[in-house]
């Protein structure tokens, strides 16, 4: 899943929606069945996606229950990975 806070909030303008409907029902989306048997065994989750949403996707999906780590890009500074250098 990726999340940021601006996507959502675009979309619904693009959509004529309210001020944050589509973000609450993309955060409330339940994940497809297969996603929780493929991610079986994967305790990671690497995101450039805003903190704040991703917590709260990864909560309402429930897949709290398979990570035990989720990373954001906040959290390392930087988006990809930098070589070293």
């Amino acid at each position: 899943m990726f999340f940021t806070e601006e996507a959502p909030i675009a979309s619904c303008k693009a959509m004529r929606l309210p001020r944050g409907e589509l973000k609450e029902a993309c955060l409330r989306q339940a994940p497809l069945p297969e996603v929780k048997q493929t991610l079986t065994g994967v305790h990671l989750a690497i995101s450039n996606g805003s903190p704040r949403l991703l917590e709260q996707a990864v909560k309402n999906a429930k897949l709290d229950r398979i990570f035990s780590q989720v990373i954001t890009v906040d959290e390392v500074k930087t988006c990809e990975p930098n070589g070293g250098g």
